[in-house]
């Protein structure tokens, strides 16, 4: 089985080969910078090819599935608009000219929840329609979504809230790195609806799985799902497990503001025979690391 991996260097794409290639999968990683990658990941099971997608790629390999990891977002170092209308759109034309001559037998698309906007329900489900204030992150995302849908190839779009990943500095979501961050130092917490269910994360290890469980069970419809947790937990329940977890006084001062909402899961669990792991579990996962680095 050989599987073409793009943004191979990035912080989800770098996780996600190294948990692939031990499961005796031959990957061609696809990275534009960062050409230090290659010896930080050394497996004979990896084949490292620099390769800018604004331009079409040429391999000889055969080429049995695609994962699109490349994205340029809001904490990248170029966010211009050129670099998301090339990263996020012109790198997915050329991966479905290549997928069209491969024949491949499917191409995996990390997307994102920004497709929707500022979302104003507090249920989100994939038939939540986009609302007008959407990010140039969103819009650019759901365009390379439609041109998989118009591609006629077997897809699927995997839309991603926060991903938690082994670089514990950049994982996102961002506001949980600072309220960890706080929690660790003693310092008072502002924290927003905190009465209200979460689930908007997952991580590197959940997003693998899956796309194992595409690959060698095959059962799949093709579309578009949210890709979120399960078991939405109370943010305040979190954070008193944060606080027992550093040990920390931090006092919590609770303010409203109505934007949360839980991302539905049940069309992933259906239609691709999928269940998540739980919020609580996927976060006692990655604090797991971040303990032992807070340790060090």
């Amino acid at each position: 089985m050989n599987i073409l991996v793009t943004g191979a260097s990035g912080l989800v794409g770098r996780d996600l080969i190294k948990k692939l290639s031990k499961k005796k999968i031959n990957i061609i990683a696809i990275y534009n910078t960062n050409s230090k990658i290659k010896k930080k990941i050394n497996s004979k099971r990896i084949s490292w090819i620099k390769h800018d997608l604004k331009n079409n790629l040429k391999i000889d390999t055969k080429i049995d599935y695609i994962i699109h990891c490349a994205v340029t977002h809001h904490f990248s170092k170029n966010k211009s608009k050129k670099k998301f209308q090339i990263s996020n759109i012109l790198s997915v034309k050329n991966l479905i000219i290549l997928a069209k001559k491969k024949k491949i037998k499917l191409f995996i698309n990390l997307s994102t929840v920004s497709i929707y906007g500022k979302v104003k329900t507090k249920y989100l489900t994939e038939k939540y329609l986009p609302q007008k204030k959407i990010s140039l992150l969103g819009k650019t995302k759901k365009m390379a979504e439609d041109l998989l849908i118009r591609s006629k190839l077997r897809y699927i779009n995997i839309r991603l809230p926060g991903v938690l990943c082994s670089n514990m500095n950049k994982s996102s979501p961002i506001w949980l790195q600072k309220l960890i961050l706080n929690i660790r130092q003693k310092k008072k917490i502002n924290v927003y609806d905190s009465e209200t269910f979460f689930n908007n994360l997952i991580d590197v290890h959940e997003i693998a799985k899956l796309i194992l469980h595409l690959l060698y069970k095959k059962k799949y419809s093709k579309g578009t799902y949210n890709f979120a947790a399960t078991k939405p937990t109370k943010l305040v329940e979190i954070i008193n497990f944060l606080k027992k977890l550093f040990n920390s006084n931090s006092k919590i001062v609770s303010r409203t503001s109505g934007n949360s909402f839980i991302i539905g899961v049940e069309k992933l669990i259906k239609e691709l025979n999928f269940l998540p792991n739980n919020t609580m579990v996927i976060l006692k996962r990655y604090l797991k690391n971040e303990k032992i680095q807070a340790t060090r």
